[in-house]
């Protein structure tokens, strides 16, 4: 695998899930979450390569993240792991606790 070095960054507008997406409900009448969540994120993961068919990685954002300082440099010291080993296949910055009342 070629090793990650630093790319330009390209910013996209923002893309709306498509409304048409089909919600599976569970018995209880409810949306089924986990079936939802991964509809998103194919769809961005497509929509993503579609736009930069060149691009070795994805980052996938919410509109709504706030975002530490060292953001940007976390996942440039990452992304050679994930390039050179195949055991690996995403690196994530989610943390539930990273709010200063959890920390």
């Amino acid at each position: 695998k070629k090793l990650i070095g630093h790319h330009k960054l390209e910013l996209i507008q923002r893309i709306e899930t498509p409304a048409e997406h089909k919600m599976t409900l569970l018995k209880n009448g409810k949306v089924d979450a986990g079936i939802k969540i991964a509809q998103h994120y194919r769809f961005s993961l497509e929509s993503g390569f579609s736009f930069f068919p060149d691009a070795p990685a994805i980052l996938v954002l919410e509109d709504d993240f706030l975002f530490s300082p060292d953001f940007m440099e976390y996942f440039v010291a990452v992304a050679p792991a994930v390039a050179m080993d195949d055991s690996l296949w995403i690196a994530s910055a989610w943390n539930d606790n990273g709010f200063k009342d959890t920390v």
